[in-house]
């Protein structure tokens, strides 16, 4: 039995179900943006007044020697898998707008870590010093602004054709359909 002959031996049901799959995976086509989002939950209600000129970090586990205020939880979402420095910049980003200059016991995949105020009294300056550097800032902007575009242009691309690429699928599946059926009835006589 060669090849055409085993693929006409398919009964009309096999037929309505390869049909059906193949309709139902011709239509399944979607877009997802890349997207970098941050949150806070707040654990403090005083307003945000005075930004700070730097946010230092603090992994989990490493050893804080000064006083502080606790401001909130600063979280990093992404859609896909971001760069560690990427996430970083985030969460300085997210806590240096509501006047944080400190994020403490940061998790080890950079998603999520404590906001707080330091307070900057003589045994802060025995250990530290001020580094003033924003440049985190920039950055976020910088890639929200990429990705903004990259969507953009991406959206713009694909959106034209995406309509005509099912309705093409969906009509050559409905073609086939009936070679499919008239060929197994062809073979049941």
């Amino acid at each position: 039995m060669d090849f055409e002959t085993k693929l006409m031996t398919f009964k009309t049901p096999h037929a309505i179900i390869l049909s059906s799959i193949y309709l139902f995976a011709s239509s399944c086509q979607s877009y997802i943006p890349f997207q970098n989002t941050t949150s806070i939950t707040k654990t403090t209600n005083e307003p945000c007044i005075f930004k700070s000129t730097e946010v230092k970090i603090f992994r989990a586990g490493e050893e804080i020697k000064f006083k502080y205020d606790e401001i909130g939880v600063v979280e990093f979402h992404a859609n896909y898998e971001a760069e560690p420095e990427a996430k970083i910049d985030y969460l300085k980003n997210k806590a240096w707008e509501n006047c944080a200059d400190a994020i403490i016991n940061i998790s080890s995949d950079y998603n999520y870590g404590i906001a707080v105020k330091m307070i900057k009294d003589k045994a802060f300056f025995e250990n530290y010093t001020v580094v003033p550097d924003t440049s985190f800032t920039s950055y976020v902007k910088m890639d929200q602004n990429y990705l903004d575009q990259s969507n953009r242009e991406t959206n713009f691309e694909k959106e034209p054709n995406t309509g005509g690429i099912q309705a093409l699928l969906f009509f050559t599946g409905i073609l086939i359909l009936p070679f499919i059926i008239s060929g197994q009835s062809d073979d049941d006589n």
